[in-house]
């Protein structure tokens, strides 16, 4: 018979087991995440904002809080938390998450609430929690080795999938919204007992201070301590740094852009005025199958790549870029399948650009630098997503340029 253990695990090509059951806990606090970004246009509409006005606006910003937090969050936490173990700060993230899921639950779907606040409270502790989770947790489980992280950053990706395809199709049924955000809650709350069991404990290692001061005798240097040793891990990362800023911005823009330029009860397949008509759920549950499909089969691509040459990580870099500018090239059709391919190919790239960069680091960063190194490079992206998302409107009009459709680019008097 198979025991408990090995089903949990198995042997990575590095001699260390494979623990599953971390991208388990990386679905669930990214499912948050994948939740904020589906369930906005719902929360928009239950709320009686519009796509004009001031009141439109402020959802804008409360909305782009999700970022803000995130953004804040990636380095403050090595300073506010410094005193605090990087495991410890995993679980304080995760409550962040189950609290910024709580609130629309509670005072907007229940108790029909549509103060604003609401929304800036959620999104903000849910980009606080991922912020200080994101970088945190994949340090944390480092030691685990390279096949467990390639297997557990699929977990995001999955997150996705699983509120963007059953979610979003069990909402068209007629589920209640709240339903997902308390699933996500419930989700949330299971992962810190697998943290809990099967996360590596920090312990204490001795190491020679030779090489430049890479090497510290603390395992759990300070982010400043890590930044003047920046001449042995910062430069060969600048270049992951600056694709992360692009894919950022592709994906956290396209993503909502489609959603509010699409924003009718039915959407025209092929074309503003095409008689093809398919549901907004249908079509949001689609679009979520092709971010997957883009997502994950580009995370595996870095680490089945047997190369070790530096220009073959800059090759992946550059593709994922050029990915992001033709996927904003082909949404200017304003063709509603085109946008599938468009958001596929976004998130194509910042699969690549996340696998890539997460290889480079666990590889060629020292052990001791891992925290800083995840927290400057997700801080770098986070700067471009506030971007991104500021900008959603921009870009939306840069596609509808005063179009007259039945069917996208809607003001609120049509969508309600």
């Amino acid at each position: 018979s198979v025991s408990r253990e090995n089903l949990l695990q198995d042997q990575g090509a590095d001699g260390q087991p494979t623990v599953r059951l971390m991208a388990v806990v990386l679905l669930s606090m990214f499912q948050a995440y994948a939740a904020m970004q589906n369930l906005q246009f719902v929360l928009k509409k239950t709320m009686g904002v519009g796509q004009h006005g001031d009141r439109a606006d402020a959802f804008t910003w409360a909305v782009t809080m999700l970022h803000v937090g995130k953004l804040l969050s990636r380095l403050a936490h090595n300073v506010l938390c410094a005193c605090l173990s990087p495991l410890t700060r995993v679980y304080i993230s995760m409550w962040c998450v189950v609290v910024g899921s709580s609130v629309p639950a509670i005072f907007v779907f229940n108790f029909g609430s549509d103060w604003l606040g609401w929304v800036f409270i959620s999104y903000f502790c849910i980009g606080v929690g991922i912020g200080v989770f994101e970088a945190t947790f994949l340090a944390v489980i480092a030691p685990l080795g390279k096949n467990t992280k390639s297997f557990a950053i699929l977990g995001i990706p999955t997150g996705f999938l699983i509120i963007g395809v059953p979610g979003v199709s069990l909402l068209g049924a007629g589920m209640p919204t709240q339903v997902i955000y308390w699933y996500v809650v419930a989700c949330t709350l299971a992962s810190m007992v697998v943290v809990k069991r099967y996360a590596p404990r920090e312990r204490q290692r001795r190491t020679d201070c030779a090489a430049e001061d890479c090497h510290l005798r603390e395992e759990r240097p300070s982010l400043l301590t890590s930044l003047k040793a920046w001449r042995c891990w910062l430069p060969l990362l600048i270049p992951h740094l600056v694709g992360k800023m692009f894919v950022n911005f592709g994906m956290e823009n396209l993503f909502p852009v489609i959603g509010f330029t699409y924003n009718g009860s039915k959407v025209a397949l092929f074309g503003p005025y095409s008689s093809t008509l398919v549901g907004k759920d249908f079509f949001q549950a689609a679009q979520n199958v092709f971010v997957f499909c883009g997502d994950s089969f580009s995370r595996r691509i870095p680490y089945y790549v047997r190369s070790q040459r530096y220009s073959i990580t800059m090759l992946f870099i550059l593709i994922a870029m050029c990915l992001e500018v033709l996927g904003f090239l082909l949404m200017k059709t304003a063709v509603a399948w085109v946008a599938w391919i468009a958001i596929s190919l976004a998130f194509f790239g910042n699969g690549l650009v996340y696998a890539a960069g997460s290889k480079h680091i666990d590889k060629s960063v020292p052990t001791e630098h891992h925290l800083a190194a995840y927290s400057l490079w997700c801080f770098m992206g986070d700067i471009s997503s506030v971007v991104g998302a500021k900008s959603q409107d921009l870009v939306r009009g840069w596609i509808c340029n005063d179009m007259h459709s039945a069917y996208e680019c809607l003001d609120k008097a049509l969508m309600m």
